[in-house]
């Protein structure tokens, strides 16, 4: 289901899948790709390598000129931190505005899970209910990664995708009562939770030789450290200003800290369990990674208001 998603996100860059999977894009008003082949870290890549990751995380029009193949994804990734902090900072905003014009709180959580899901394509939301249909109802390996591709959903991940979509609608409610401070902890919350993919995709490995999971490659140890602390730096920044509101640890950095730490938790719990059930990850896998992460970020923050 998430190639399917991935196909509607490259249409509107006038792009479309080669075998490969990775996008095309003839604009000639687009920013040049580097070569596919070089997968060191370089400055020259780094101004290009969030767009690279927008691509193909959002479905944000971007003009891209050449071909986007796995060692440029690979690169890029150290910029998911990045892109998250927008996304969250978008349904923030979105939470902020509408509370602002006297929506009940959670009206506007709502409005902001729905148009954040527009923005991203619902990648990971696809993710989390493919891998309750597949670890809930598989018999065994294989008929599980045959449910992990398979477009339709099913009762589990029905029922996973109402849980989690109401529980990040209520924690964004409960954070509008700390007024436009919301902004920078859902920005905080999407990059720390995007911001732990590297590090998994490092340690853990791909199940399959296609898929997304496999096409994103493999980050460098240097890529995942980067978007680890930026990740970090996320975290402490959103305990700093918050020290007023944060109680219980006496709020400051150790309020983020212990929000990084319930994430990584949560997060290493998803891949842990994605092992025991199919030996590694997929693209749905770290999906799901994301959602549960993002919602243990919340969860945390919440009750240390």
């Amino acid at each position: 289901m998430i190639g399917d998603n991935l196909a509607a996100i490259y249409r509107p860059c006038g792009e479309g899948m080669k075998h490969s999977g990775m996008p095309q894009n003839s604009d000639p008003q687009g920013p040049p790709g580097l070569p596919d082949h070089d997968d060191r870290p370089s400055w020259r890549s780094l101004p290009l390598d969030p767009v690279v990751t927008a691509i193909f995380m959002t479905r944000v029009p971007l003009p891209w000129r050449g071909h986007i193949g796995t060692p440029r994804l690979a690169r890029a990734q150290w910029s998911l931190p990045v892109i998250g902090a927008l996304i969250g900072g978008f349904s923030g905003l979105i939470v902020w505005g509408g509370t602002s014009i006297g929506l009940p709180a959670l009206a506007a959580a709502f409005i902001a899970v729905g148009a954040t899901a527009l923005l991203t394509g619902a990648l990971h939301e696809d993710g989390l209910a493919d891998c309750a249909d597949a670890f809930g109802g598989g018999q065994n390996k294989d008929q599980k990664l045959e449910i992990l591709r398979d477009s339709r959903i099913g009762t589990y991940g029905g029922v996973a995708l109402v849980c989690a979509l109401g529980l990040r609608a209520t924690l964004f409610a409960a954070l509008a009562a700390s007024g436009w401070w919301a902004v920078p902890c859902l920005a905080a919350a999407a990059a720390v939770s995007r911001g732990l993919i590297p590090a998994a995709m490092r340690i853990s490995r791909p199940v399959r030789r296609d898929g997304l999971g496999t096409m994103a490659g493999i980050p460098s140890t240097f890529v995942a450290a980067t978007a680890g602390l930026l990740a970090l730096a996320a975290a402490l920044a959103v305990g700093w200003p918050m020290s007023g509101l944060l109680i219980g640890l006496g709020g400051g950095p150790w309020a983020g800290l212990v929000a990084l730490a319930t994430t990584t938790t949560f997060a290493a719990a998803v891949h842990v369990l994605a092992w025991r059930q199919i030996g590694g990850y997929t693209g749905d896998v770290l999906g799901a990674s994301q959602q549960v992460s993002e919602l243990a970020f919340l969860a945390a923050l919440v009750a240390m208001l």
